[in-house]
């Protein structure tokens, strides 16, 4: 490093207050160095008050000038820098649906030849087995054979919680309108009288819908599952 690096490094780490420390004499052993002129710290001085605020130090051999701050008191116990904890980003609770809009789960199947399904969930993932009975049942009281199994899929509302989008009745109903794929000439059987309201506003007005009580209703009101005969063969 040339001498006038070596001035300007001091000068800097002086400026920044970080104490500089130099050989006042010749170490034994140590390779030569480059002569500059000793600038005392405070601590150093008798009276300190009585100095400049700034002292000029000269290069000898390069003749650069560098104007050199006196350096701060040392300082008395070493001190951990403390960096600011940056504020955490506020998260937004997500915005809960209105009760008061309309919530289902619905599981979609072809229960017989001609008959789709429509069966209300509730809160629960699937059928229990006692449930799936129930509706092999059904199907089969409907015509269907004992091999017959036709495909399912869920219906989900409201599709997400964002607040933005219209969450009420006459949103599902738009929605099941295209949702629900119904054959030509075929009739439903909608279990789950809360949801059967809408269903029957989304479906064509020439589709044959009947109505019945949810599966949980029906398996623990026998005289339910009467009704409900006298309904699909009315």
């Amino acid at each position: 490093m040339s001498g006038g690096d070596e001035g300007q490094r001091q000068a800097y780490l002086a400026a920044l207050g970080l104490p500089l420390w130099t050989a006042r004499y010749d170490l034994p052993g140590a390779a030569s160095s480059l002569s500059l002129m000793h600038v005392p710290f405070c601590a150093d001085i008798p009276d300190a008050a009585e100095l400049p605020v700034a002292t000029e130090a000269v290069l000898p051999d390069q003749g650069v000038s560098v104007t050199a701050v006196p350096a701060a008191p040392p300082r008395q116990g070493r001190q951990a820098t403390v960096m600011p904890t940056p504020a955490a980003p506020a998260v937004a609770d997500p915005v809960p649906v209105n009760p008061a809009f309309p919530r289902f789960v619905l599981r979609v199947q072809a229960l017989a030849p001609g008959w789709l399904a429509i069966i209300a969930l509730g809160d629960v993932p699937d059928l229990s087995a006692q449930e799936y009975r129930l509706v092999s049942g059904i199907s089969h009281a409907l015509g269907a054979a004992p091999d017959f199994s036709g495909p399912s899929s869920l219906l989900r509302w409201p599709l997400n919680s964002n607040p933005r989008l219209d969450h009420g009745a006459g949103a599902a109903v738009e929605w099941l309108s295209h949702a629900l794929k119904v054959p030509e000439g075929w009739r439903c059987l909608v279990l789950g009288e809360s949801v059967a309201v809408h269903v029957r506003a989304a479906l064509p007005a020439a589709t044959v819908m009947v109505a019945g009580p949810a599966l949980a209703t029906l398996l623990s009101m026998p005289q339910t599952k009467k009704s409900l005969w006298l309904s699909l063969h009315a």
